[in-house]
């Protein structure tokens, strides 16, 4: 049934409004069309430019520089024949590979198929490194190559790599040095850089495979196995409408140098029509409302139509201030108090997101605090991990240069720890290591005394405001401490049960020093220990 106000306009306006109507109509909507998809073309391709700049330059860059830093040591080749060298080179490695917010993996392989990578790992019988892509691509091109995205040999997910030639001092190609970035980890950064910008973000490689990024299509061949993107990246500018399983989208490509893929953003062509049919919703009523002026007849109704569309902007305009309150603004029974009832619910709905929105940012915000803290955590031993020790190390040694006072530290390391874990079995080596840990933190009864991981079978504990001879005092009652527990240790040389070693070095830190020094003069004194017989405690002179 049509309503009052309806039943007025249409009564009084058909014949003489209805043909300017559809023409001014017509014409508008077509102007107004071009300049929505020019629009909205130049956001999409700043949208991709914006990504490309702050996700896949910056992490190709930082692959790129890592790789061409770490060939540029000439005694890489000998990697695998100098112990020496391959413990040197995998130092630096772990080092590098912190720049990294995400898995990454830096391997070496040679001529004589042998391979080493950090993070460690042991090649089957029947990996020949000769024969993957990363290999074959950088010994190709003989210079920094980015390779096709392929399925990783370890965990059989799909991987970016960079790759370099490796050549020894006589010219002769030795091997290839490669990065790999896991792609999904990758994909992440363009999540999080811009996909509330846009309705899907495909990566679409070379080969013609299409890699959706939105999370909720991740698993869905969302851009189709049939579709020809190689034929319409060479026949398109930079966007265009394509037409995927049934529906048409507007697609706007960037291509993703170096690397080996385009970036692709879809919108659904239905998507831009709702824009263009709310601004033609607009761009009528105001014609109707300029036409209706010219007779006498309209002068009620506009005022009417005017009275209520003020009503409800000025309940939207307090609803985007954050007014929530739900309230009745028009007068009369027809299409006006309907939409008041829509806005009414939409209220409803946002005042409940909010809501919820509030209680998923308190829950995010204690889920980042307990993953701080795991952070600085060593796995294993459930004592700080040497990344807490280093930033605690820094801090201590400026604070304690100020105040002009000693800082000790004990370097540990657990004697014949390797036969003990061969003999024994990994499960009671760790258990070992668990044990060390719990009778360190044991002696560290201060706040600002550290106990710390630092690597395999070595530990430290650092105590600021300690001379030496309270840091000789604490490596007693560990030493103390660890006899009593009476850990069995048949292959030890020097003890039917487990002992340790350890190194004591004290210092007033200065600015003329680094921190550095006084680990190197505990590790020192505790591999003095170790040549004097271990089971005891050197400290350092």
């Amino acid at each position: 049934m049509l309503t009052s106000a309806k039943h007025k306009f249409i009564l009084t306006h058909i014949l003489m409004l209805l043909a300017p109507l559809c023409v001014m109509g017509l014409l508008i909507t077509i102007f107004v069309w071009e300049e929505i998809e020019q629009r909205f073309h130049q956001e999409q391709l700043s949208i991709l430019s914006s990504i490309k700049k702050q996700v896949v330059d910056r992490h190709a860059g930082a692959m790129e520089n890592t790789l061409l830093v770490l060939s540029e040591d000439d005694e890489l080749w000998k990697i695998h024949d100098d112990p020496e060298v391959r413990d040197s080179i995998l130092r630096n490695w772990k080092l590098l590979q912190q720049i990294f917010p995400k898995r990454a993996w830096i391997y070496y392989g040679d001529t004589h198929n042998r391979i080493i990578v950090s993070p460690p790992w042991e090649p089957p019988a029947n990996y020949d490194l000769r024969e993957r892509p990363w290999y074959t691509d950088a010994k190709e091109s003989g210079e920094l190559t980015w390779v096709q995205p392929y399925t990783e040999f370890i965990t059989e997910e799909t991987v970016f790599t960079a790759a370099v030639p490796i050549h020894n001092k006589s010219g002769d190609f030795t091997g290839v040095l490669a990065i790999d970035t896991f792609l999904q980890d990758f994909f992440q950064g363009m999540r999080t850089e811009a996909l509330k910008e846009t309705s899907q973000l495909l990566i679409v490689t070379r080969n013609n495979e299409a890699i959706s990024l939105t999370p909720e299509q991740e698993n869905e061949d969302t851009a189709g196995d049939s579709f020809d993107w190689s034929k319409f990246f060479r026949n398109t500018d930079s966007s265009g409408y394509i037409s995927l399983s049934g529906t048409t989208y507007y697609a706007a490509f960037k291509e993703l140098t170096p690397l080996q893929f385009y970036l692709v953003s879809l919108t659904p062509r239905n998507a831009i029509m709702t824009e263009m049919e709310t601004l033609g919703y607009i761009i009528i009523l105001v014609t109707l409302i300029g036409i209706l002026v010219t007779g006498a007849g309209s002068i009620y109704i506009a005022r009417y139509v005017l009275s209520n569309i003020k009503s409800l902007n000025s309940y939207m305009h307090d609803i985007i201030r954050g007014d929530l309150t739900i309230r009745t603004c028009v007068s009369g029974q027809d299409e006006f108090l309907t939409l008041n009832s829509y806005m009414n619910s939409m209220v409803r709905t946002l005042s409940r997101q909010i809501e919820s929105q509030k209680r998923t940012n308190q829950e995010l915000a204690e889920k980042n605090k307990k993953l701080d803290r795991l952070a600085n955590i060593d796995g294993l031993t459930r004592i700080a991990n040497q990344r807490y020790f280093n930033e605690t190390m820094q801090h201590e040694w400026e604070r304690l240069s100020r105040e002009k006072q000693p800082l000790s530290l004990l370097f540990l390391d657990i004697d014949f720890f390797k036969p003990y874990n061969d003999h024994y079995g990994h499960q009671a080596g760790d258990e070992c290591l668990r044990i060390m840990g719990g009778l360190l933190e044991n002696v560290t009864r201060r706040p600002a005394d550290i106990a710390a991981r630092y690597g395999g079978e070595e530990f430290v504990i650092l105590l600021p405001n300690t001379p030496t001879e309270g840091a000789q005092q604490i490596a007693l009652e560990i030493q103390n401490n660890l006899a009593q527990e009476k850990i069995p240790h048949e292959k030890s040389e020097i003890s039917p049960y487990l002992t340790c070693s350890i190194g004591v070095a004290t210092t007033v830190p200065s600015n003329n020093s680094s921190a550095d020094s006084l680990v190197e003069e505990a590790d020192k004194a505790m591999y003095e220990a170790k040549k004097e017989g271990r089971n005891r405690i050197v400290v350092s002179s």
